[in-house]
C-alpha cells in the first residue's frame, strides 16, 4: 500500500518524530489590549515553564503567541494584533502565506501568489515555515469578502477567552537551536 511505502521511506532516510509538546495550562485573567494593541494576560509565568515566542492555543486553534513573561504571568500577542504574523497553508491547495493581523476581526492573507484565489471556507494552518509555531495548527477558515483582500476568519473567538494552553517544546523550542562550535579544551 502506499502508506506502507511511505512508511518504509521515511525510516529510509532516518526522518526524525516531531518533538510532543508539554501542556501549560493558564486562565486568561485580564484583556490587556486597547484601541492599538490585541492581547490577554494570563495566570502562567516563568515559574511554570512559560517562556517568550511559545504558541498558545486552546481548543477551537490557534491563539498567538507569548510575548512578554513575569513571574506570575505573561502576556499573550493575540493572532489579530497588527504585529501578529503567522506563516500559514492553505490545506487543501497547499498555497503558503502570511497571516497577518490588522486589529480587525479577521486576519489578512499576504504573499500569497497572485494568480492563486483562495476559496471561502478553506481551512488555514500553520505552515511550520521559520519554527516559531509546529505545522498543522488550526486558525480558521478563508473568508469570503467580495472584494479582492483575501482575509482568514478566526475559529478562536477572541472576546470569549477563558482557559489557554502554552505549548512547550522545551528550552529551544519548536525547533532547537543548533549547538555552537565544538569547544576545544582550554578554551
Amino acid at each position: 500500500s502506499i502508506a506502507v511505502g511511505l512508511l518504509a521511506a521515511s525510516g529510509q532516510i532516518n526522518l526524525p518524530d516531531d518533538p510532543t509538546p508539554r501542556f501549560i495550562s493558564a486562565r486568561v485573567i485580564a484583556d490587556a489590549g486597547g484601541a492599538f494593541v490585541k492581547s490577554v494576560l494570563i495566570a502562567a509565568g516563568a515559574r511554570d515553564g512559560v517562556r517568550r515566542g511559545q504558541p498558545v492555543v486552546n481548543a477551537e486553534g490557534l491563539i498567538g503567541r507569548i510575548a512578554e513573561v513575569g513571574e506570575r504571568s505573561a502576556l499573550v500577542l493575540l493572532l489579530t494584533d497588527l504585529n501578529s504574523r503567522v506563516p500559514v497553508l492553505l490545506e487543501s491547495s497547499g498555497e503558503r502565506a502570511i497571516a497577518s493581523g490588522d486589529n480587525g476581526a479577521n486576519l489578512r492573507l499576504n504573499y500569497l501568489q497572485a494568480s492563486v484565489r483562495a476559496r471561502p471556507g478553506e481551512r488555514v494552518v500553520t505552515s511550520g515555515d521559520g519554527g516559531v509555531f509546529p505545522p498543522g495548527l488550526f486558525l480558521g477558515g478563508v473568508g469570503d469578502t467580495g472584494d479582492t483582500a483575501q482575509r482568514v476568519e478566526p475559529a478562536v473567538k477572541f472576546a470569549r477567552l477563558d482557559f489557554v494552553r502554552v505549548l512547550d517544546f522545551g528550552p529551544g523550542g519548536y525547533i532547537a537551536q543548533p549547538e555552537g562550535p565544538p569547544r576545544r579544551n582550554g578554551g
